[in-house]
């Protein structure tokens, strides 16, 4: 029983902490400023942000060598304004980083202050895979270069897109990895006859999986998905690497979908803002993608229920074990 949970509680943190990794660093590709990647989801327990700092090493000590502003156009007409290191009499003999960091303490809110400081790695309390807030993702800071609102629509499909990719990607490294490994064999090298077992009743689950049938059809929801993760673990590890990749793809085919609150719904509506030249208005899409985000765990606690209602022995037994 707790080994059902851990392991489900483990895959399901490595499927939403790949998805979210590809859409920080999708955003860091971009420019996009990340104000707060973490694993696990809120309250934080704590945070380290990293930036780094330039120093000069100067041949003697002089006067002559200031700071000063250098203006960059942009092809959109805005501009970025850097600070540049002004060496008329080329007295520096040396410009060198050093890497400095800050540590939070809590779940306080970051202040203006604090924000220069760069991204906040964090980690929380709830032990479910992560997080990133990107700045601008639900539309504000329009003019500022480093906002996901201002880039173009191109560049926001791709960084709403990371989050898939990297599901792919993972399903692939996961299979690869599986076959590397490979089953179990006997000492005269051919395949064990547990091994055979095991494969059959493996391959039976996913095609359960896909397909609606057997347990699968009596589990469609979460307690189902991880009833049958603790089933694949007692597998072998093997089977626990190829059944993770296969609920990797499901997460990427879920979350292209186009419906509102997923990627693929705020997808659409970039598809919609090329198409008619303009944004939805903010506060109609903020709108549409809560209703249905209220839709999806509506959905997601009816089908919790039914599976609890379905098994109430089982947690019935769980908490006689531990009450």
């Amino acid at each position: 029983m707790f080994l059902t949970i851990i392991t489900f509680i483990l895959v399901l943190s490595v499927l939403v902490f790949a998805h979210e990794l590809g859409h920080f660093m999708m955003a860091r590709k971009f420019g996009v400023r990340a104000e707060e990647f973490g694993f696990g989801f809120p309250p934080r327990i704590f945070g380290l942000q990293v930036w780094r700092e330039q120093r000069l090493k100067k041949n003697a000590e002089s006067e002559n060598i200031a700071i000063g502003l250098e203006t960059r156009p942009l092809p959109d007409g805005s501009k970025i304004i850097k600070e540049i290191i002004i060496d008329e009499k080329k007295e520096i003999d040396e410009a060198f980083w050093i890497r400095k960091f800050r540590f939070i303490k809590g779940s306080r809110e970051i202040t203006p202050d604090e924000e220069k400081y760069g991204t906040v790695y964090s980690i929380n309390w709830l032990p479910l895979g992560g997080f990133v807030k990107i700045k601008g993702e639900n539309g504000e800071g329009e003019t500022e270069p480093d906002s996901f609102a201002s880039r173009p629509i191109w560049q926001r499909a791709f960084m709403l897109s990371a989050g898939v990719v990297m599901n792919i990607i993972l399903a692939a490294v996961l299979i690869i990895a599986g076959f590397t490994i490979g089953l179990p064999q006997s000492l005269d090298g051919q395949l064990d006859a547990r091994a055979h077992v095991s494969d059959k009743a493996f391959y039976d689950l996913l095609k359960g999986l896909i397909l609606g049938q057997g347990v699968t059809a009596d589990l469609p929801g979460p307690v189902g998905i991880a009833t049958l993760t603790g089933q694949v673990a007692r597998m072998g590890f093997v089977y626990l690497l190829q059944f993770t990749a296969l609920l990797s793809i499901n997460l990427a085919v879920i979350n292209f979908f186009p419906f509102p609150a997923l990627d693929g719904g705020r997808i659409l509506f970039l598809i919609i803002e090329k198409i008619k030249r303009s944004p939805v208005k903010r506060e109609v899409e903020g709108a549409i993608h809560n209703i249905g985000f209220a839709l999806l765990m509506v959905l997601i606690l009816v089908v919790t229920l039914r599976d609890v209602s379905r098994f109430g022995g089982f947690f019935k037994g769980i908490l006689e074990r531990i009450f």
